[in-house]
């Protein structure tokens, strides 16, 4: 997808460009604990996030049997006009920023994870939800189409109404949440720090 952008936007020729994966640290799985149920979001407050959408299809759900983790700074100046409005909203909590050894443990815990974004040229957070056996709900765009395959439940997002019903119907399916967790450790092998060196490796041999 990067590739396509920068032969797109900047006219460099397809032959001049290789495309080289991220790749996020490998962990142990951390325990895991089911005594809370929520769904878990790392994102800061760009508008290309997409924060917004995913707060209100919270809210438009009656009810919901879960709460909404998120994961991020709170300084930033969209905060008064993307999250005013739903801080201290009951089922919604605003976690700041946490550690890595904290982030990994909320994956591990969290009935799924959800990524809205609107734009994204990989996607780091997926992959490591990804890592903690965590199943992915995120946007339907082409850069996460790549990266995550078969291996998420997709929405359109910038329909409130889909991220909604693609919330609800993540918690309440187990068999699709199974599904997406074996899927989803398939799908993680493709991308590791190992194979993304040996190819800058292949490439300077060949220069």
């Amino acid at each position: 997808f990067s590739k396509r952008e920068i032969i797109e936007q900047l006219q460099i020729p397809a032959n001049k460009i290789e495309v080289i994966y991220n790749a996020v640290k490998p962990s142990l799985l951390q325990t895991r604990d089911n005594s809370k149920r929520y769904i878990l979001s790392v994102a800061s407050l760009v508008p290309r996030k997409n924060l917004k959408r995913l707060l209100e299809a919270y809210c438009n759900i009656d009810n919901p049997n879960f709460e909404l983790y998120l994961v991020g700074g709170t300084h930033s100046i969209y905060a008064k006009t993307e999250i005013n409005t739903y801080i201290g909203h009951e089922g919604i909590r605003f976690l700041g920023y946490v550690s890595d050894d904290e982030l990994k443990i909320l994956y591990r815990n969290a009935i799924a994870y959800i990524n809205p974004s609107i734009y994204e040229g990989f996607g780091i957070p997926n992959l490591e939800a990804l890592m903690q056996e965590c199943p992915l709900v995120v946007s339907d765009i082409p850069a996460f189409r790549e990266v995550c395959g078969d291996a998420a439940l997709y929405f359109d997002p910038r329909d409130v109404a889909d991220i909604q019903a693609k919330m609800t119907e993540i918690m309440n399916n187990e068999s699709l949440r199974i599904v997406l967790i074996k899927k989803g450790t398939k799908q993680s092998r493709l991308f590791n720090w190992e194979q993304s060196a040996q190819h800058i490796r292949n490439m300077i041999k060949n220069l």
